[in-house]
C-alpha cells in the first residue's frame, strides 16, 4: 500500500483532519481526498502545507439546481473550493453523478461554463448514477447517459466513466 484515499460520506467535516494527515503524510503515504469542497478554508490550508497529493472534486449541480439536489448552501464554497485548486499545485480532477431526472444536458453545458470561467484545466469526469444507492429521494433508472455533451473548451476534456 503506498497511498490512502479519503472519502465520506464528507471527509472534511471531521475537525481532526489535518492531524490524520499529517500522521498518515509521516507514516510515508501518498493522500487523496474526495470532496463535494464544502470547506474551501480547510482545503486550502491542507494545500499549503503539503498535505494532499491528488483531490476529487464533486461538482453537484449548477447553481441555480445546487441547493434542490444538495439540500445545502455550499455552491459558493464549491467555487472558492475549485479556485483553490485550480491555483495550488496539487493535481486534481472533477467530477459530477449524473442522473437524467435531476441534471440534463444544459445544466453540463452550464457546469462546463463554470469550470471554463474559474481557469480549470484538465478531465472532467461524468459517473452515471447507479440505483441501489441510498439517496436523498427515490429515483428511477437514468434515461441517458449524456455521452453527446459537446463543448468548446480547449482545455477541459470530458470523460465518461
Amino acid at each position: 500500500m503506498d497511498a490512502v484515499v479519503l472519502s465520506g460520506g464528507e471527509c472534511s467535516i471531521h475537525q481532526h483532519l489535518p492531524e490524520f494527515i499529517t500522521e498518515i503524510k509521516r507514516l510515508g503515504f501518498l493522500v487523496k481526498m474526495d470532496t463535494n469542497g464544502s470547506k474551501p478554508g480547510l482545503l486550502r490550508y491542507l494545500s499549503q502545507n503539503g498535505l494532499l497529493d491528488y483531490v476529487a472534486l464533486d461538482f453537484k449541480a449548477p447553481k441555480n439546481k445546487f441547493r434542490t439536489l444538495t439540500t445545502s448552501n455550499f455552491y459558493l464554497h464549491f467555487r472558492e473550493s475549485l479556485r483553490v485548486l485550480v491555483t495550488s499545485h496539487i493535481r486534481f480532477e472533477v467530477r459530477t453523478t449524473i442522473h437524467s431526472d435531476l441534471l440534463s444536458q444544459s445544466d453540463l453545458q452550464e457546469m462546463l461554463d463554470v469550470l471554463d470561467t474559474e481557469g480549470y484545466k484538465g478531465t472532467y469526469y461524468l459517473q452515471n448514477f447507479r440505483n441501489g444507492s441510498q439517496t436523498l429521494m427515490e429515483l428511477e433508472e437514468s434515461k441517458t447517459n449524456y455521452l453527446d455533451v459537446s463543448h468548446n473548451k480547449t482545455d477541459i476534456n470530458v470523460l465518461f466513466r
